[in-house]
């Protein structure tokens, strides 16, 4: 392509060519940067041809794009069916995307109505469920390393064999840990066509938790009073053979193996991969074990920089020392330093962090020195085959090196899940120099670097955790983790109901792990109920906007269980858990639900006496009504809503009770006129204040109103703007609701491509979101279509699953 035809096309209305230019200059740049990484060809990938074209090289890319183009030419429909996601680039509306946007969809049209034919019905008519065909296989979130991988050829060939009997259904990679069981899963399996679901269990607390893990690694959707388990199953079985991989299963040793014997039986075309460090005494296991790097052999330079437990440690030491290499002179000192590692990639990587100030005979003398005293002392640890434990010798090793600041500050890092900050470490752990005892434990290789952002591997994790012991210490970092978490959650949590709302919800979600994990240290047995409601609340707007509705509803379930025990939990906290508790449930499982939570966090609401927070549980309340249809109901408790928010001068609340008193007004009467000037009036405050989510709220209930008038040309631009609001501040769910309408209004107006390609991006979205009753209604949609098209038996089974 031209380099002129892409400064057209990508900017259209510049009229300056040469900024044009410069632009292009600097995306290709950028591309070039993530495609030609160091090791790559310049231009293997983006290629220069003369001076003015530039060439994708197709041999080198795949896209799903190209495949179903391919199918669509070769008459293949099922693949090509299967191929397609929706509309390319759906957040995107540059003409030339709009145009490719409208081909595919017709292509897809073409192909999707030679399979309607092959539509069966429900085998029975009796309680009939939901179940969708998978598209294609899902994207497999993976975990994602920056470095190089060595070796490992004998045990990928093993793997492959097995992966060749269909006999072999469940795979064990054993070995200790900082072997490198994980690296060696994701490295075989990562372009395995059967692969649906890498799952890591090192953050998992209890093997209750492992259908849930599988199940959201699977991309599934929670659904109500359904068991994980048998969704997995459900999905697993829609395929012919599938393959997942379980990492670090002896985290919950204790029922993992119920779990996958169940899982085993009732999967048939399951095969399964798990990490672990020892067998787990299955019939039919077949184990790969996971032995150490290959030493060098021979004395030779060239010999001793071939084997792959130097590699690894001559690359790893390259990068806190580039002139660091293989010479005559250290070639020995190389090969006995390995050796004394046992080839333990772990233990080499942090042996290679000393690479900087010592050679390779320093690092071994250093370490046979320790090994040594342990062994006087009777510190040396084997694993149960009596192996020498290299991995914890080198830990124990770089942490007998550090002064006793550092290693507290190291056991205290423990505490953590995920990533955190300086500022959490700083005040969870109380060091008041936290950010040079990180940056000297990075010089160690014992934290790692992730953005701004830091993290302990698994492994290091576990061994400090372990170090750390029970007692006073460890209850002293749980309470202030909890109370920097909490605080971070409800400061974030406030700021999503005004000003920067997008940075807030990204706060929340750069903070999920850690709140989570404190959730669940305050839900064990004898925990702070109060803390966890806290918690709970700090979570609920990043739930309910860019999370699952039914998994967060299941997370104020567990926490308002702990109601009622002998510390009683003030009446404001409880009456605000219920309403959120109550406000997903009206979502997930409609007003009969929802009313038994909402009606009783009213008068709690009334015993605190925080007029804004009964204020807002009167609004709760009447939304129930309203959504039951009992608009008779409804009116009384949004009135003194309104009066009590104007009163306290809270301008925001009274938009929202605004908002659904014009709802009323046009469900209850058809009041078109009055329904119109009360979303105004909420309208002109979200605008005046700029709050994004709330506007993006306001102005689809413009559009609902044009909607029930007839009015769908003026109701479009109304539901556009609603989703753009939403898109911009990635909220999943109002996003879903405008799309739904946008699909609804392309409907009306006879648009049937963009009917039918906006509903089939709908449906798997209401799915992963957990909106069971936006998902009935879009079902009802898709059914009208395939009625409208003379499919009648596609129609009964969609209405079916509605």
């Amino acid at each position: 392509m031209s380099r002129e035809f892409l400064c057209d096309l990508l900017w259209p209305d510049e009229s300056d060519i040469e900024v044009a230019r410069n632009r292009l200059r600097v995306i290709l740049a950028s591309l070039r940067r993530q495609f030609e990484p160091p090791g790559v060809p310049p231009g293997a990938v983006i290629e220069n041809v003369g001076n003015h074209q530039i060439r994708l090289r197709a041999e080198t890319v795949s896209t799903d794009l190209s495949a179903f183009e391919d199918a669509v030419r070769s008459g293949d429909s099922a693949r090509a069916v299967a191929l397609y996601r929706g509309p390319l680039l759906p957040s995107f509306y540059e003409d030339w995307i709009s145009v490719e946007q409208q081909r595919l969809a017709a292509a897809f049209e073409r192909m999707s109505a030679t399979r309607c034919e092959d539509v069966e019905l429900p085998p029975s008519p009796a309680a009939p469920e939901l179940v969708v065909a998978p598209s294609a296989p899902k994207s497999v979130a993976m975990p994602l390393y920056l470095t190089r991988f060595f070796g490992r050829d004998a045990e990928r060939r093993r793997l492959a064999e097995l992966f060749a009997d269909p006999q072999a259904r469940l795979v064990t990679l054993t070995g200790p840990g900082g072997i490198g069981k994980t690296r060696f899963a994701a490295e075989v399996v990562r372009e395995d066509p059967m692969l649906r679901a890498f799952v890591p269990l090192s953050d998992m607390w209890d093997a209750s938790q492992l259908g849930g893990a599988l199940r959201q690694a699977l991309q599934l959707p929670p659904t109500p009073n359904a068991d994980p388990l048998s969704q997995v199953v459900e999905y697993l079985n829609r395929e012919t053979k599938t393959r997942v991989v379980l990492d670090n299963v002896e985290q919950i040793a204790q029922g993992t193996a119920v779990f996958i014997g169940e899982l085993l039986t009732r999967a048939p075309g399951l095969f399964l991969i798990v990490t672990s460090r020892r067998q787990l005494g299955f019939p039919g296991e077949r184990e790969v074990c996971i032995p150490p790097l290959p030493l060098p052999v021979g004395d030779d330079p060239h010999e001793i920089a071939s084997a792959p437990s130097v590699q690894l440690f001559l690359n790893r030491a390259q990068s806190v020392r580039p002139d660091y290499q293989v010479t005559p002179h250290n070639g020995g000192d190389m090969s006995a330093l390995c050796r004394l590692l046992d080839g333990v990639p772990l233990a080499l990587e942090l042996a290679a962090a000393r690479a900087a100030t010592l050679n390779p005979g320093q690092i071994a003398a250093r370490l046979s020195e320790r090994m040594e005293t342990n062994s006087e002392e009777g510190h040396v640890r084997k694993d149960k085959e009596g192996r020498h434990h290299s991995m914890n010798t080198v830990i124990e090793w770089s942490y007998a090196l550090m002064p006793p600041d550092l290693r507290r500050l190291f056991l205290s890092l423990s505490i953590f899940r995920g990533t955190w900050d300086i500022a959490a470490a700083t005040s969870v752990t109380g060091e008041a120099h936290a950010l040079d005892g990180i940056s000297r434990l990075r010089g160690h290789s014992l934290v790692t670097q992730d953005g701004g952002r830091f993290r302990l591997l698994e492994t290091l994790r576990s061994w400090a955790d372990e170090r750390l012991g029970e007692g006073p210490v460890r209850a002293a970092l749980v309470r202030h983790h909890a109370a920097h978490y909490r605080k971070i959650g409800e400061e974030a949590a406030a700021r999503t109901a005004g000003d920067g709302q997008s940075d807030a919800l990204d706060t929340l979600e750069a903070e999920e792990a850690n709140l989570q994990a404190a959730l669940a240290r305050a839900l064990e047995p004898g925990g702070d109920t109060e803390m966890a409601l806290h918690l709970a609340l700090a979570l609920y707007p990043l739930g309910r906007t860019r999370g699952n509705l039914s998994e967060t509803l299941t997370m104020f379930d567990r926490a308002l269980a702990g109601v009622g025990g002998e510390i009683p939990v003030d009446p404001g906290l409880h009456s605000r858990a219920l309403l959120a508790a109550g406000e997903l449930t009206l979502v997930t499982r409609g007003a009969e639900a929802a009313r038994p939570l909402l009606g009783s966090a009213l008068p709690l609401a009334r015993q605190s006496g925080e007029p804004l927070l009964i204020a807002r549980a009167l609004r709760s309340f009447a939304d129930n009504a309203l959504l039951g249809q009992d608009y008779v109901a409804a009116l009384p408790p949004y009135q003194e809503a309104l009066q009590l928010q104007r009163n306290l001068g809270d301008e925001r609340g009274a938009a929202g009770t605004l908002n659904s008193l014009a709802i009323l007004a046009l469900r209850s009467d058809k009041n078109f006129a009055e329904a119109a000037r009360l979303t105004l009036e909420s309208n002109e405050y979200y605008r005046r204040v700029d709050d994004k989510r709330m506007l993006s709220y306001s102005v689809f209930n413009l559009g609902e109103l044009a909607m029930e008038q007839g009015e769908f040309e003026e109701a479009e631009p109304y539901f556009q703007e609603s989703y753009a609001l939403a898109h911009e501040l990635r909220d999943d769910w109002q996003c879903l609701c405008a799309q739904f309408a946008l699909a609804r209004t392309a409907g009306k107006l006879g648009r049937k491509d963009v009917h039918s390609a906006l509903l089939r991006e709908v449906l798997p979205k209401a799915i992963e979101i957990g909106d069971l009753i936006l998902l009935a209604d879009a079902l009802a949609e898709q059914a009208a279509i395939a009625r409208e098209a003379g499919n009648s038996r596609h129609a009964v089974t969609l209405l079916a699953a509605a």
